[in-house]
């Protein structure tokens, strides 16, 4: 049964029924259809497929696209959208959203937000407030601020198995090489300068921004689980180049196949340990437990980006062709499984806290509490009147 207006929401797909009564009764017919049109597709096209979703890559969304995702929505809780506008620029920057279409569906993307803003059930849903009672020494360590989805992973025993952070760079001491930060800015140069050799069209620092993060984490696993060397960091540990091209056309071609399905393995690799349960008994089973197709495109689509990129340079075509055809076969292969199986908006592991910190998150409710006891008691205190009648 649908909502009507008074009534609490508790998912996106909730709160689009709702909207849509608001703004058929407040404005008129035309401009109605309007705004419902500009925040369907900012929600259906721009916005859920970052949250795991896969849809068709065309330019309009067909009736099984849509009926799919505003299914899709009865699973997106409220406490997500938050981080909704976020997750659309992720999708523009991926897709390479012209400027004047972002702005359009971004104005109508917060213009929803905003009506949900001035609800009531949203401050109810969104914002958790901080205990009054909680003084300045506990303010860190206060239960509102618990962050489950940025904690170390950790076994039974409290023991951290892998730390949230594995990006090359990212970790304290380390030291990127000479030799691949100059390949890095040479990379970027390459996606953003219109005037350089790369034949396709200039993206923008974003989309390069979102790239150079995914190239990261990739080198990142390979230098701390694959034990590639520091020294050894380069663009073609990730896709592989032939050291030489001197054969025949046909042993190129195939040497190109070879060569191709090295880099394309080491990318199903990697995506294979993302999805792998951080928890697995065997350690040489745990990831980090993502679920989301659409990470798992976004990565191959970086694999790609840095395969133009290391031949844009080489005469020939086959070896560039069978490294970018393999990889978008495995993209096609995930986006035809997303549309026939639903993927799970969230890791649900991360919902859930271990007994570990549940038992430390309980500690601190009960030092809280027994602050408010303590304040509680000195106010009445002070009230008393002690004077002689």
């Amino acid at each position: 049964m649908e909502l009507v207006s008074g009534d609490k929401p508790s998912t996106l797909y909730d709160i689009w029924h709702l909207y849509n009564q608001e703004i058929i009764s407040t404005q008129p017919q035309k401009e109605a259809q309007a705004t419902l049109s500009r925040t369907k597709t900012a929600l259906l096209r721009y916005t859920i497929p970052g949250w795991g979703l896969t849809l068709s890559q065309g330019n309009k969304l067909t009736a099984e696209d849509t009926k799919m995702a505003l299914n899709y929505m009865k699973d997106i809780s409220l406490a997500q959208l938050p981080e909704a506008s976020q997750i659309q620029q992720q999708v523009f920057d991926l897709r390479q959203i012209p400027s004047n279409s972002q702005r359009t569906y971004r104005a109508a993307l917060k213009k929803l937000l905003a009506w949900c803003a001035e609800k009531n059930w949203w401050l109810d849903s969104i914002n958790i407030t901080k205990s009054r009672f909680s003084s300045e020494k506990h303010q860190d360590k206060s239960a509102v601020n618990v962050r489950v989805t940025k904690r170390l992973y950790k076994n039974s025993q409290g023991e951290q198995i892998q730390p949230f952070r594995y990006g090359l760079g990212a970790v304290k001491g380390d030291v990127l090489p000479d030799s691949l930060q100059e390949e890095l800015q040479k990379f970027e140069q390459f996606r953003t300068d219109p005037n350089s050799s790369n034949p396709e069209k200039a993206v923008r620092q974003s989309t390069v921004k979102l790239d150079l993060k995914h190239i990261r984490l990739i080198l990142g696993w390979l230098h701390r689980y694959q034990n590639v060397p520091m020294t050894e960091m380069s663009l073609k540990q990730m896709v592989k180049v032939p050291s030489e091209w001197n054969f025949y056309q046909e042993s190129a071609i195939l040497y190109a196949e070879i060569v191709a399905t090295e880099t394309v393995n080491l990318a199903l690799k990697y995506t294979s340990w993302l999805r792998a349960d951080p928890l697995a008994e065997q350690p040489e089973n745990q990831g980090r437990g993502i679920q989301s197709t659409y990470t798992e495109v976004s990565v191959l689509e970086t694999f790609i980006i840095v395969a133009k990129f290391l031949y844009h340079s080489f005469v020939e075509d086959d070896l560039k062709n069978s490294v970018v055809n393999l990889l978008q076969s495995e993209i096609n292969k995930i986006n035809e499984k997303g549309r026939n199986e639903r993927t799970p908006v969230s890791d649900c592991s991360k919902k859930w806290l271990h007994w570990r910190e549940f038992l430390s998150l309980v500690e601190q409710l009960r030092q809280e509490c027994n602050e408010a006891k303590s304040h509680s008691y000195k106010t009445q205190v002070a009230e008393v009147d002690f004077s002689v009648s």
